[in-house]
This record gives structure tokens, sequence and C-alpha cells, in this order.
């Protein structure tokens, strides 16, 4: 009996191996990893830094000097605040601006019992400070334990998907993500839009944006907020029941530096329909390039 356990432990760590060096293989050409190389050649100083998610993508730094773009697909606001916490007072780096996306998404409550590559964020979350927005602690402690013993279990959605989806999978993606706006009446958004602006800004986005605000005033950072430009359909996509401008409006009255409100610049309307490859994201190339010009334009004014 101990015999058969020994060999059937020893067929299970070699399996497990073997995932694990196939994983790592596969994400060390990913855009996450490659980005963390980036990551620790940065310079002892900084005239600006881009972090956030994937809107903030749309930035290319080879047409600002000075300018370094630390963003990641799906990047979550807590792992925006605790990697420039990092840079910041840990590797002690010197950033004389700071730009972070301001979205509908990037404040209101994020599901954080799962989260992808955790075996990545491991070394900049401090999961303890996080676990307080999550509803169900039990989950959360387990798939932080699960994730960073099997990481490639994430494979399953994150890795196998991207590499053996089919071209009719991908059309239907496509489809989905262009589907229909829900258009409501004028009385049907009067009446959800205080409840809808106070989800939005939920304590976690509150929380963390509110420390990002202050690791900037510590370190003498100047922080401004983008609205990054996305599509109509975005807007709806991600809340259905009320005017986005209202609430940038509550936004921009909430985070503060030194008694002033961190400035919001806002894109959202700089890019007709045909520039944006999906609802989220510009093309590539031209449109990026233009997106950058206008921004470090903003910033130097």
């Amino acid at each position: 009996m101990g015999k058969k356990l020994l060999i059937l432990g020893f067929i299970f760590l070699s399996i497990h191996a073997g995932l694990t060096i196939w994983y790592a293989r596969v994400m060390s050409e990913s855009s996450l990893l490659k980005s963390d190389r980036y990551f620790q050649t940065l310079p002892a100083e900084m005239d600006v830094l881009v972090i956030g998610n994937s809107h903030a993508m749309s930035i290319n730094p080879e047409l600002w000097e000075g300018c370094y773009n630390m963003s990641t697909s799906g990047e979550c606001l807590h792992q925006t605040y605790y990697k420039l916490q990092h840079l910041l007072d840990v590797k002690e780096r010197k950033v004389e601006q700071v730009i972070v996306p301001c979205d509908l998404m990037t404040l209101r409550a994020e599901n954080l019992e799962h989260t992808r590559y955790q075996f990545y964020w491991n070394r900049f979350v401090n999961e303890s400070e996080l676990s307080k927005f999550t509803e169900k602690p039990l989950d959360f402690s387990m798939h932080r334990l699960l994730n960073t013993l099997f990481p490639y279990k994430d494979g399953e959605k994150d890795v196998m998907d991207y590499y053996f989806a089919t071209e009719q999978s991908k059309e239907r993606a496509k489809e989905r993500a262009f589907a229909k706006i829900k258009s409501l009446s004028g009385d049907e958004t009067r009446s959800l839009t205080d409840s809808c602006l106070q989800a939005q800004i939920s304590d976690y986005g509150r929380f963390y944006m509110d420390k990002i605000t202050q690791l900037c005033e510590k370190h003498n950072c100047k922080l401004s907020m983008v609205r990054f430009p996305v599509t109509a359909h975005y807007f709806f996509s991600e809340s259905e029941c009320f005017d986005p401008e209202e609430h940038y409006q509550l936004v921009t009255n909430t985070f503060q530096i030194k008694g002033q409100s961190v400035p919001i610049l806002d894109f959202h309307a700089a890019f007709p329909q045909s520039a944006f490859r999906d609802p989220h994201h510009l093309k590539y190339g031209a449109e990026c390039d233009s997106m950058t010009l206008l921004l470090q334009a903003a910033i130097q004014e």
C-alpha cells in the first residue's frame, strides 16, 4: 500500500512539475511577463509613468520622451496601487507624473475571490488588506492557495482558450461584444441614476483610489486620471442605467490631493467608432499614436 502511494505521489508530482514548466514557458511570452521584464529595468527617475488596465495600453511611450507605460491587460485598481507602491516605496523610483485610467469599471466593486495569474501578483498585493473587500473570505483564501500551488489551472480559461480558440468562437465573441445597446426611457434612467452612481464608486474603489492619491502625495507625484476613449456601447455594457457624465462629475469631486480635485483628462469622444477594434480598446498603430500625442499635449499644458 505504501509503495503504491509513493508511486502515485511520484506520478502526481511529475505531472504537476511538467504542467508548471509548460505554463511558465507559455507565460514567459505573455504581455504580463514582458511588461514585468520592462518593469525591472525602469530608470531611477521618470517624467511620466502610465499605469493601470488595458485602456492605458493605448499610450505609446516611444512617441513620448521620458514616458514609461506599465499598464497590463485586466489589471484591477488594487493591483495598480500595490504595483505603484512597490515601485515608489520599495524600488525607490522617482516619478514626476502618474497617469491612471478612470472609467466606468475602475471604481466599481470587484469580485476578488479569484485572481488570474496569482503567481505574479503575489509579489505585490497585500492580500490581508485586500481580503476585507471580499464577500466570501473562505473562497478568497482557498483560491489564493490553489492558484499559487497550481498556477497552470488558470490555463483552462486564460491560456488554452487564447492558443486553441477556433476562428468561429472568436467571431461569436466579437458579435457578443457589439451586441445591441439596451435603451432606457427617461423615467427609468432618472429613477436608477442615484443607486447606480453609488454602486460605481464602491468602498473598494474609493479605498484604493484614495491610497493612490495619498501615495502620490507622499512622493510628490502629480496624479492625473484619464478617461480613455471607448465606444458608446462600452458605457452601457458596464452600466446600463445612468448617464456616464454624472459619474465623472462625482469622481472629479471625490478624489483630492492637498485639497484639490485630481484632474480627469477626458478623451472619451476623441475618436469615431471606426477607430476601435472592440468596445474597450483603440486599434493598434495610428489610433494609439494619436491618443498618445493628445494626452502628451494635455499633460504638458
